[in-house]
């Protein structure tokens, strides 16, 4: 079990962060070498916890990518890390999913029905919809104006 914890302080004008290290499997555990907790710009950081990080750093990169040289207030924070979770979302979906047909998302929305028949559309839309990255990230920081906010994300990939 990971811990994962953001606590607004100081009428909002504070932020504490913690995380602990352990990574566990089903056959082991151990301390991780690095942080759970990652600065995503030099005013907002996420805490991660997740059974398979792999889209975690995807996610997290692409934060850092979008925020560059910007002051993002909660809303837009918000926005760029549901695009970013819900991207990756559906690029696993389409890699697990379609992948093997061959087949991208854009594909399968505008020709899936036709292409594969009912039956197999209507699975494979079940599948990708049901799919998940198996993550949860809380992110937060401060807007220009110095006010702390917290925020989550998990599957579905809803903020």
């Amino acid at each position: 079990m990971t811990v994962c914890i953001a606590a607004l302080c100081d009428d909002r004008h504070a932020i504490v962060l913690a995380a602990d290290r352990k990574i566990s499997t089903w056959l082991s555990e151990a301390e991780f070498a690095t942080s759970k907790i990652r600065p995503v710009h030099p005013d907002w950081w996420a805490l991660m916890a997740a059974n398979d990080v792999s889209p975690v750093f995807t996610i997290l990169d692409r934060l850092e990518e979008e925020l560059s040289g910007k002051k993002p207030d909660a809303s837009e924070m918000a926005d760029i890390l549901g695009d970013a979770f819900k991207d990756e979302r559906a690029r696993r979906a389409e890699t697990s999913v379609l992948s093997p047909y061959r087949m991208t998302m854009a594909e399968f929305i505008r020709n899936g029905r036709n292409q594969l028949g009912d039956a197999i559309f209507e699975r494979f839309q079940l599948q990708i919809a049901v799919s998940a990255l198996g993550c949860q990230l809380i992110v937060a920081g401060f807007d220009p104006s110095g006010v702390g906010h917290v925020m989550s994300i998990a599957d579905p990939g809803q903020v």
